[in-house]
Parts: structure tokens; C-alpha cells; sequence
């Protein structure tokens, strides 16, 4: 995604034997994009992906992401900038889409 000449880029590493590695640059800057998870006391046990993510810059959370079959939800900080807050519903939708479009959707299926 490009926006006001930055390209942003999300990337997704899943290798097979290790956790799902997320990274977030908006430019040259890394963001930081955590997983929220049921349960983060058994995080390294855990199969399934997150439930949710943050994107925060420094200490600040800028927005975040309810992962659901039938009503995700995507909570925007009302202090950011209005191309601010574009960039990042961009940025949570597709990792949305990533996590829909995912064979190893962690909710709601059954084998």
C-alpha cells in the first residue's frame, strides 16, 4: 500500500516449526503489531493464532482487531490523523482477510 509516497507493507512468516511472525512497516518504520491470544499464559503451547492484534506505536495503541467469524470488530484511537486512521483499517482489514482466507482458521471450524 502506498500512501502520502510511503510504501507500507505488511509480511507474514509462518514457518513450520516455529510461531507466526508478523511485521508491520509503515515506510522505513516498524510497527509494532502484537497478537492478543485467549489464553497468553499458555502462549507457547497454543495452536491456534490470535484472537485479535494491536498496532502501537511506542507505549500508544493506535488501534486494534477482534478477530470473529460473524462480528470482527476494529477499534481506531480518535487521536490519530484522518490518513492515519485510513492506513491502519487498511492494515487490520487485511490481516483480516489474511486470517479468514487462512486454512488453519483458529475459530469456528470443525474438522
Amino acid at each position: 500500500m502506498t500512501q502520502q509516497g510511503q510504501i507500507s507493507e505488511l509480511t507474514v512468516e509462518r514457518p513450520l516449526d516455529g510461531p507466526t511472525v508478523l511485521k508491520l512497516y509503515q515506510g522505513k518504520e516498524l510497527m509494532q503489531l502484537t497478537p492478543v491470544l485467549a489464553a497468553p499464559e499458555l502462549a507457547a503451547y497454543q495452536l491456534s493464532q490470535a484472537q485479535g492484534y494491536l498496532v502501537q506505536h511506542g507505549v500508544a495503541t493506535q488501534a486494534a482487531l477482534q478477530l470473529s467469524l460473524d462480528d470482527p470488530k476494529i477499534w481506531l484511537a480518535g487521536t490519530e490523523p484522518a490518513a492515519q486512521q485510513q492506513w491502519l483499517v487498511a492494515v487490520l482489514f487485511s490481516l483480516q482477510m489474511f486470517e479468514w482466507q487462512d486454512r488453519q482458521w483458529p475459530m469456528g471450524v470443525s474438522d
